[in-house]
């Protein structure tokens, strides 16, 4: 992996990034390193596809490793292409090229985690970033609100005199105003344009007899109210409940380091033995592998002994736990078994008495019948004697 991670570096970003400050020609020998260098890497997503399936698309590493070669593709052929025509960059080239700086960069994080002191540093940002996120989103929908309260207020944003001095040119109006909002958030205060209101040059707010007076004077003062709730509410209590929460997370994952640390290293013990199986080396029995350091200190042996207890302590309460659910799940079991027992037990109780019941019907009819039958033959008995 560290040998990947240097070919990476030497052989494409460093290309990729030079060939700017460079000539036609050796830029596109550069290029053209990039280009082979991507080809490589490319093959090795393809055998990781075959082999995860469709797990390959549940990691977000693999999004930043088969989109890149992608784009960069696109961004070889337009190259060639415009310096063939001695055209300028389009805009799709310096978009491939932004998106291709970025994505490079997020791959060499991604192989800077072989390095121990980097690789819990990426975990860290990674999770803070992660769990800052709904925070983040619901700060800025607070500074949407305030700009769109800036723009229905007349506040004046990035108009000056002069058309030269303004600070968004080419912007449209409500992002102008977001711009403005969000610098308040953050602690660059300025003090609102209300000239709207307060100048009595075209296109402003013209007080007239029939108007009340403190009209005027009542919507710069509602501009002012606005401006500070934007800083008391943003800047002061959102943002520091965002470095809290910020703060929160980092002493969450500090306490998990050794976790995070063994992680990062079986996530590289598994595209090892993707490219084991794909070479078809001998298949070794079932083992945990651990990169490490040749030169182990006393530190690190303590951490992977802190690990294997950790581990040991999760398999232990999730055993108890499993064992636990069995001993209910037999208690429901024996307590459903008992239950049909009783209701099967009172059907053999209904069903005799039932049976019981209609013997003794049957046998009251058999005696009545044998009743009449008696009568029946006395009845002639007498009348033979008769006669």
């Amino acid at each position: 992996m560290r040998s990947m991670f240097f070919v990476y570096v030497l052989l494409y970003y460093l290309p990729f990034i030079i060939h700017n400050y460079l000539g036609t020609t050796a830029a596109t020998w550069l290029l053209t390193i990039a280009f082979i260098t991507q080809i490589f890497f490319a093959c090795i997503e393809i055998i990781q596809m075959r082999d995860l399936g469709m797990v390959y698309v549940s990691d977000f590493w693999n999004y930043i490793d088969i989109v890149q070669p992608v784009i960069y593709f696109f961004f070889y052929a337009s190259h060639l292409g415009s310096e063939a025509e001695n055209e300028v960059l389009s805009w799709f080239e310096v978009l491939a090229k932004l998106i291709l700086i970025l994505l490079g960069f997020l791959k060499m994080m991604f192989f800077i985690r072989i390095f121990d002191d980097y690789s819990f540093m990426i975990t860290l940002v990674w999770q803070t970033i992660e769990a800052a996120v709904p925070f983040i989103n619901f700060l800025m929908m607070w500074i949407m609100v305030f700009a769109l309260c800036y723009q229905a207020l007349g506040v004046k944003v990035d108009e000056p005199d002069n058309p030269e001095d303004k600070e968004y040119p080419l912007t449209v109006t409500i992002l102008r105003y977001f711009f403005y909002a969000y610098r308040t958030s953050i602690g660059d205060i300025a003090v609102p344009d209300y000239s709207y209101w307060s100048d009595e040059s075209e296109g402003g707010y013209r007080d007239s007899e029939s108007e009340e007076y403190f009209a005027k004077y009542s919507m710069i003062y509602i501009i002012y109210l606005v401006w500070f709730t934007n800083q008391q509410l943003c800047l002061i209590i959102l943002l520091n409940f965002l470095i809290a929460n910020i703060s929160a997370k980092y002493e969450e994952i500090m306490e998990e380091q050794v976790t995070f640390d063994y992680m990062q290293k079986v996530y590289l013990n598994s595209d090892f033995n993707i490219f084991k199986r794909f070479l078809k080396l001998p298949k070794p029995a079932i083992h945990i592998l651990v990169f490490t350091n040749v030169a182990q200190e006393e530190e690190e042996e303590d951490k992977f002994e802190e690990f294997v207890d950790h581990f040991k302590a999760t398999v232990e309460n999730n055993q108890a736990a499993i064992v636990g659910h069995i001993k209910k799940n037999n208690e429901l079991v024996e307590e459903r078994f008992n239950e049909l027992k009783t209701m099967l037990k009172d059907s053999e109780d209904q069903a005799k008495e039932q049976q019981k019941a209609q013997t003794q019907a049957l046998d009251a009819k058999l005696e009545a019948l044998a009743e009449m039958i008696r009568e029946k033959d006395e009845i002639q008995m007498t009348d033979f004697a008769h006669e």
